[in-house]
């Protein structure tokens, strides 16, 4: 191939990496808003409440376990859902979170 040619293919190859690379950039830094991060926004925790440590769940042994265990943890909160749903997230991993 020509050196103009195999030239052109370079530059042609380096736009286009470029491209590539800034709408990933930007796509990223769209999925990092906090609105995106953050799977319930909306919820406040009480005045002086302290997050408690989660047994995690990784998606392996037994997930009515893990729900049993983290209701027992949550006593007194049962009737704010949303709050829950917001903890409960807080103690998923891996697969599990990613669901």
């Amino acid at each position: 191939m020509e050196k103009t040619k195999l030239d052109a293919l370079q530059q042609k190859m380096h736009n286009l990496e470029e491209w590539v690379n800034g709408r990933l950039d930007l796509k990223l830094a769209h999925n990092l808003r906090y609105e995106k991060l953050c799977l319930h926004p909306g919820v406040e925790l009480p005045s002086g409440f302290k997050i408690l440590k989660f047994n995690m769940f990784d998606g392996h042994g037994d997930p009515v376990a893990h729900l049993k265990d983290f209701c027992s943890r949550l006593g007194g909160l049962e009737n704010n859902e949303a709050l829950l749903m917001r903890l409960f997230i807080q103690s998923l991993l891996g697969i599990a979170f990613n669901v």
